[in-house]
């Protein structure tokens, strides 16, 4: 179940538009990589699975000047594991200042939990999901890290966590020259999509 929690992350990377006329500045995710990590334990046996992939760019990230932010619906739906492809849902929520961060924080997380228990076909909960942006001097580009942990209730419950590391480009005015290619080290990795093969361990 890592790919569930990596799900969040590889949805997010598919293509969209900076709305017109935003109250705030607008990102264009150029790219990044992606890491995720599923654990359960039964009758004294462990099992833990882990994968690693790199993250398309593309994806949207408007930061509005009354201190909300928002991912607007991506141009292209994702397709599961599952095998059905379903809508990513538009993610809003709150930025919050912190020791010259940003921490995105989504407003309601049911839509997101929605999202994932429709993609794996399996109840899937949220536990913790926020995004921390560093904007360089230059207020053109930025860093972040997106972090989710999800629980997989059950017989056997399943603990997941992903990290997904980007960078992005402020969209001044026309994202696709200002995007930069990926680093060689997320050029090495397998890109994030619903057959990426995981690596598991059993104890």
């Amino acid at each position: 179940m890592a790919i569930a929690a990596l799900a969040l992350a590889a949805a997010s990377a598919s293509g969209a538009e900076c709305p017109n006329g935003v109250a705030g500045s607008c990102w264009v995710v150029d790219g990044g990589t992606a890491r995720g990590s599923s654990s359960a334990s039964a009758y004294g046996r462990s099992v833990h699975c882990s994968a690693r992939c790199r993250l398309a760019g593309g994806a949207v990230i408007v930061l509005r000047d009354d201190g909300t932010y928002s991912q607007p619906p991506n141009t292209t739906a994702y397709e599961c594991p599952t095998g059905v492809t379903i809508d990513v849902p538009d993610e809003e929520g709150s930025i919050v200042e912190k020791r010259g961060k940003l921490i995105l924080e989504p407003a309601d997380l049911t839509p997101l939990d929605a999202f994932l228990d429709a993609c794996t076909g399996r109840d899937v909960v949220i536990r913790r999901y926020r995004t921390t942006l560093r904007i360089a001097a230059d207020g053109a580009t930025l860093s972040g890290v997106a972090k989710a942990r999800t629980l997989t209730p059950g017989a056997v419950p399943i603990t997941s966590r992903a990290v997904q590391r980007f960078t992005a480009t402020r969209v001044v005015p026309a994202p696709s020259a200002l995007a930069s290619p990926p680093s060689r080290r997320a050029r090495e990795l397998p890109a994030c999509a619903a057959d990426l093969k995981l690596r598991c361990v059993t104890d």
